[in-house]
């Protein structure tokens, strides 16, 4: 009897590496972020008036030296529904009364408390920083599970799904590199053309052995 074992759970770093991965995957969160980063920010005084100049509209179309405000917007929406979370920096600028955000992967935070305060613990290269929590915006979908503990996003019901058409394409990957040749080839030493002919063996290879 064949045993059969469950394939390895995803965690949030496999999600992230799936988008990366997988086209289908890739193109559904693209095609929910796209529409995302089309949205107008403004501030709104009267009818027929927007002011693009408030510092929090300013803020939010130019996160940082490295993001746009789209790109920025467009970073946070996909670990929102990959990993159901996204965690924002707000990084004070020297000298100057405004900050930059800097989203980071879900994947680079742990969560911590310090005399009753919610820390941010934050790897950033090979080292973890500390960040209070007026410093960092988490949004997250809450998992209904544990509705206070960490997001879970759309990512994590499709699990299965993104293994099946990893292996499946794996295996054609593998089967075409090894020029397409079975694992095994079956013969019957001495038969004759008529038994290599049955119906019942199949793909009859012409040889002396009559190999299939």
């Amino acid at each position: 009897m064949p045993s059969w074992t469950q394939p390895p759970q995803r965690g949030s770093l496999d999600l992230l590496a799936a988008y990366i991965a997988s086209p289908p995957f890739r193109a559904v969160v693209n095609r929910v972020v796209q529409g995302y980063m089309l949205i107008d920010w403004f501030e709104f005084k009267e009818p027929d008036s927007k002011n693009f100049n408030h510092p929090m509209i300013k803020l939010i179309n130019n996160y940082n030296s490295e993001l746009i405000g789209s790109k920025g917007r467009a970073l946070e929406q996909k670990y929102m529904d990959v990993c159901g979370e996204v965690f924002t920096v707000m990084f004070p600028i020297a000298g100057e009364k405004r900050f930059d955000l800097y989203p980071v992967p879900p994947t680079w935070v742990n969560l911590d408390s310090k005399a009753g305060n919610r820390i941010y613990q934050i790897r950033l290269g090979d080292k973890y920083y500390e960040f209070p929590e007026e410093q960092v915006l988490w949004r997250k979908d809450e998992d209904l599970v544990n509705p206070y503990g960490r997001g879970k996003g759309g990512g994590w019901s499709v699990m299965d799904e993104l293994d099946a058409n990893e292996y499946a394409q794996k295996f054609v990957k593998s089967y075409f590199y090894n020029s397409a040749t079975p694992q095994f080839i079956a013969t019957v030493k001495n038969a004759t053309k008529d038994q290599a002919a049955h119906r019942s063996i199949p793909h009859v290879l012409e040889t002396p052995e009559y190999r299939w």
